[in-house]
């Protein structure tokens, strides 16, 4: 009650100044809190928009990846050159067991041969360059 009474009592050119001071104040933080919430609105529109913009170019280009690899195909397919190959590799492949007269021996040895070689070579730079190391019985 005290501090109505002495402001009640001071002069009007304060209470002047002081009712002024209080409608600017008021006036600058409704204004600075209206532009915060419109510039955070138009800050996020504009990154959705952003995000929209590089989703639909992503889009576009595996659409365009994919429809060069469908012309590749078409164009491989249609080449006698590829079309010989295959056929003379699935023969190949057929009839590889015919050609190659392997004991169970030898494939043992050609596989313990290949698994050094994934465990020597191949995994030890691999390793080198993943987070999780990587063995040949795992595989």
């Amino acid at each position: 009650m005290g501090l109505i009474k002495k402001f009640s009592d001071t002069k009007i050119n304060f209470k002047l100044t002081v009712g002024f001071f209080v409608i600017a104040f008021l006036c600058i933080l409704i204004i600075g809190l209206v532009a915060y919430f419109k510039g955070k609105s138009s800050l996020r529109e504009e990154s959705f928009n952003r995000l929209t913009a590089v989703r639909e170019m992503k889009a576009a280009q595996i659409e365009d990846y994919f429809s060069d690899i469908s012309n590749q195909i078409i164009t491989f397919s249609e080449d006698h050159t590829i079309v010989d190959a295959m056929e003379a590799f699935t023969l190949g492949f057929d009839s590889i067991e015919a050609h190659i007269a392997h004991s169970l021996e030898e494939l043992a040895a050609a596989e313990a041969r290949l698994n050094l070689y994934y465990e020597d070579e191949y995994l030890s730079r691999l390793n080198v360059n993943t987070i999780i190391s990587e063995h040949v019985a795992d595989h």
